[in-house]
């Protein structure tokens, strides 16, 4: 068995509740770069974007303490150390797709899974275990790796009162499940 990321790491050391300045801090003391975004938004509030993201707990702490309902950015690929398939549930079941995509070779070494506010799902992965050709011909999936980033738990969206990026569990499915076993893969 691979190996957890630092990305992986960190965030099983937090949860929904967690205050997003602490959440930033933890990721960084775990070696993965963050960045400040709108606060419930996904738009990055520096100069920069995701070319800014550092993994200095003194700048992390600056920025959170000037814009502290700021969401937290992370660059993905090999910036961080992982990649990211998000999983769309917009009227379509984009697990299927990742279920297909595994089978292919395309995707493999799933880590952290967290929940986006639309209720899909975001497993990472390293970064060498995405193939980039094929994964771009998958519906309903997206693929971030270099150049990319994502929103990371606990970070908010609108009108939601708790935390709406949270970290889900990485097991697999039990039989008979229901809903939650279509969100594993």
């Amino acid at each position: 068995m691979a190996a957890r990321s630092r990305f992986t790491t960190a965030l099983r050391r937090m949860d929904a509740t967690t205050p997003l300045l602490e959440a930033a801090i933890l990721l960084t003391r775990h070696g993965v770069p963050v960045f400040p975004c709108a606060p419930e938004g996904k738009q990055p509030i520096t100069r920069h974007g995701f070319h800014d993201a550092t993994t200095d707990p003194a700048q992390v702490e600056a920025w959170w303490r000037r814009f502290p309902a700021a969401n937290i950015g992370m660059p993905t690929g090999r910036a961080s150390g992982v990649s990211v398939v998000d999983v769309d549930v917009h009227g379509a079941n984009g697990y299927e797709a990742v279920r297909r995509a595994r089978r292919a070779g395309v995707v493999s070494g799933v880590g952290a899974r967290g929940r986006s506010p639309t209720g899909g799902c975001t497993p990472t992965t390293r970064p060498q275990t995405v193939n980039a050709v094929a994964a771009g011909r998958q519906r309903r999936v997206d693929f971030r790796g270099d150049r990319g980033y994502i929103i990371v738990p606990p970070s908010r969206r609108p009108m939601m009162a708790r935390p709406s990026y949270r970290p889900t569990p990485s097991r697999p499915p039990r039989a008979g499940a229901g809903r939650a076993a279509a969100t594993e893969f």
